[in-house]
């Protein structure tokens, strides 16, 4: 009562609602930029997938989003003519779980003075599971037990973990749609603390010490090339550069009423 009191005396008696909450989905498509792309390449975009929530600051210029997000990311090298005679693919799925901070350019909320459009930016901090998988013969295999580098192996870097951070930068448009909808347009790109979404960083590693302890799969897949040409010691990917991925999407939300005070319009 007390509250209805004060909102009533300050703004006036027409009845708005505080929208601080806010949850949704969107969808959208996903690409890779890595050992296996040094460029998106259209013809690895694949599906994309999000739950999400949000608490929005009661300025209208602020909000955090809580996300949950499903992609599928792949890479060949058989769409880059320069990297075709190592002959490497891999394919992942990506499920990551992210808290970003978003900042609108003008006062996005329901109420007074607001505008019912934005655009908005976003960084944040999160994590993603990944496991790579390279084909072999029209199958599927997955990468990272069989050390194609000799990750795990004596002279071979340390095993990576499917696990990563991420960091999540970007930016998009909100257009508020009625009294409680939000239609968004965003895209953004997540840099991996990681050079192994691809399962590709460093050197080809000894041939009969990778057979003798991981079998031959695991040399058939280190070594694709026509003329096996993967000697140990040799380039096989760039460990100076991370992998990247993106997200384009667009994402329906609704604001949830938390509490109910009086305001003009």
């Amino acid at each position: 009562m007390r509250l209805f009191l004060t909102c009533t005396l300050l703004f006036g008696i027409s009845p708005v609602f505080a929208q601080t909450h806010e949850f949704g989905f969107q969808a959208g498509i996903c690409n890779y930029l890595g050992d296996l792309a040094p460029s998106f390449a259209p013809s690895a975009t694949h599906e994309h997938l999000g739950v999400f929530y949000k608490k929005n600051h009661g300025s209208g210029f602020i909000a955090w989003k809580h996300g949950l997000s499903y992609g599928r990311v792949s890479g060949d090298d058989g769409n880059f003519k320069s990297n075709s005679i190592r002959n490497l693919d891999f394919r992942s799925v990506l499920v990551e779980f992210s808290t970003q901070f978003e900042f609108n350019f003008q006062k996005f909320f329901i109420g007074l003075r607001a505008e019912k459009f934005s655009p908005y930016a976003f960084i944040g901090l999160g994590a993603t599971y990944f496991n790579p998988q390279g084909s072999l013969n029209g199958q599927w295999h997955n990468l990272r037990p069989l050390s194609t580098e000799g990750q795990g192996l004596a002279g071979g870097p340390k095993p990576y973990s499917n696990l990563a951070l991420v960091l999540p930068m970007g930016g998009g448009l909100k257009w508020a749609i009625g009294r409680r909808a939000i239609i968004t347009l965003h895209s953004g790109f997540r840099y991996a603390f990681t050079d192994y979404l691809d399962d590709l960083s460093g050197t080809y590693f000894d041939k009969s010490t990778l057979v003798e302890s991981k079998g031959a799969l695991a040399v058939m897949l280190a070594d694709k090339s026509p003329d096996a040409h993967g000697i140990a010691g040799k380039q096989r990917g760039n460990p100076g550069r991370n992998d990247w991925y993106a997200f384009g999407a667009v994402s329906l939300s609704f604001w949830l009423n938390d509490r109910n005070c009086f305001n003009f319009k």
